[in-house]
């Protein structure tokens, strides 16, 4: 499994760990990479102690990344309050599917041919990851890379100005600041 993001409480790491400490509960030879740096580094690496779990820290290099997704069995998203899900649309441009917190732009970015969404609790993911393993995991393996097609800059972008332009035209009279 591969965990990509800014460790930061508010994307919620440490479900990451906890997915992984559920599934070598079950005897599965679960391993965690966790890719990223932030405020909860140490606290992270504290509680992964003992554990498969190797942190790589930032990485710049797009290639790199995409090479450590797509070596991911699965990828965990477990940001309850992800506005776009790009590291989650990466990790589908991969051939990764997605185990992650059925919450924010997730609930439209990963369709269950793609991936599980369960809600933010690291048992719940680490029980998720599990159902995903045997055949199922290759299916959305196969289709997670034609549904990331789907989310071109150019599609993204003229989604984002639509958006933009229904609210301005639903609010004629600009909003006063007190």
């Amino acid at each position: 499994m591969i965990a990509v993001g800014r460790l930061s409480r508010e994307r919620r790491p440490e479900l990451a760990l906890s997915a992984l400490a559920g599934l070598r509960r079950t005897g599965l030879d679960a391993r965690l990479l966790v890719v990223g740096t932030g405020p909860m580094e140490q606290r992270l690496r504290d509680m992964g102690q003992g554990s498969p779990v190797t942190f790589v820290g930032h990485v710049a290099d797009r290639r790199r990344v995409a090479g450590l997704l797509a070596h991911a069995d699965i990828a965990l998203a477990t940001c309850p309050i992800e506005t776009f899900g790009l590291a989650a649309l990466e990790a589908l441009a991969s051939g990764t599917p997605i185990v992650g917190v059925a919450a924010g732009a997730l609930r439209e970015l990963v369709p269950p041919s793609v991936g599980c969404l369960v809600e933010p609790d690291g048992h719940a993911l680490g029980a998720a990851a599990q159902r995903m393993l045997g055949p199922r995991l290759q299916e959305c393996a196969s289709a997670a890379r034609r549904h990331a097609l789907q989310y071109t800059w150019d599609r993204t972008v003229k989604a984002m100005l639509d958006v933009h332009g229904i609210v301005l035209s639903t609010n004629r009279e600009p909003a006063l600041i007190a």
